[in-house]
């Protein structure tokens, strides 16, 4: 059982999985016995949820979005593709983020209506 445990625990550091899903894979490799012997879903996937958020150590949310700079891990997707595609500058009292993949503006650009959401202050 510590060892489905710490294999899940290696999985959810390295995979994006929902956390459900990782508890349920790991009680699958189980036989009947072990699988009785471990915590219930709810508390494997709170478990998950602890070792992210452990791990990802986000940078605290800015005071001010003068001089705040974005590092690359935030501006580019696992793959390497951008996402940031705009950034009016680190200077700019009324700096501007822009977030989208290439994909997206292709679609933009070929679909006749769009739909947007953001926070606009």
């Amino acid at each position: 059982m510590q060892e489905a445990i710490a294999n899940m625990k290696e999985n959810a550091l390295k995979s994006q999985l929902a956390s459900r899903s990782l508890a349920g894979a790991a009680c699958e490799e189980l036989e009947d016995e072990g699988r009785f012997l471990m915590p219930s879903t709810s508390s494997l996937s709170r478990n998950i949820r602890r070792w992210r958020q452990k791990e990802d150590k986000v940078p605290p949310i800015p005071i001010s979005r003068i001089v705040y700079v974005i590092s690359e891990e935030f501006t580019c997707l696992q793959n390497r593709e951008k996402v940031l595609l705009y950034d009016n500058g680190v200077e700019d009292e009324n700096r501007i983020l822009i977030f989208g993949t290439t994909e997206g503006l292709h679609d933009q650009e070929i679909y006749k209506t769009w739909a947007c959401d953001g926070t606009f202050k």
